[in-house]
């Protein structure tokens, strides 16, 4: 617990028993970041449930990034001042977004929730309309298309 290690172009940190936060990426150029459901080190796989606080604070080129399937938790400003953000893809377990997560992200313009609840739950309009003010309360523009 605590170790922090490198894999592929992420950066990750054991949080428990076979359980680890995205920390960020190595690759400062990359476009593109996909969070996946699982990574392996030294022979462990490990599920990937977090991303981080501040995980991609301030990336200038990403430009999408999809959170995987096991992620329950993303941290507060973890995309925080990305500038080129466009569009972000929330897995079906994240059930807390941290503060500030989409603060400074002007060019975001699609978010995408592949939440299970959402589609369960409620008539789409309110849910879709209750997802909206949640993530503008996190920072994400007025002008940006949650879509479910």
């Amino acid at each position: 617990k605590g170790t922090v290690f490198n894999s592929g172009k992420g950066k990750y940190k054991v949080t428990g028993n076979k359980t680890v936060a995205y920390v960020g990426t190595r690759d400062k150029k990359t476009t593109k970041i996909s969070i996946g459901t699982k990574v392996t080190y030294k022979g462990v796989t490990y599920k990937i449930t977090s991303v981080m606080t501040k995980a991609l604070r301030n990336h200038k080129k990403v430009q999408q990034i999809i959170v995987g399937n096991n992620v329950t938790i993303i941290g507060g400003s973890a995309f925080e001042g990305c500038k080129a953000l466009k569009k972000v893809t929330i897995g079906s377990k994240v059930t807390s977004i941290g503060s500030g997560a989409f603060k400074n992200c002007k060019k975001l313009s699609s978010v995408t929730i592949k939440s299970k609840k959402l589609k369960k739950a409620g008539s789409n309009a309110s849910k879709l309309k209750t997802y909206k003010k949640l993530l503008k309360n996190k920072g994400l523009g007025s002008k940006a298309q949650i879509i479910k």
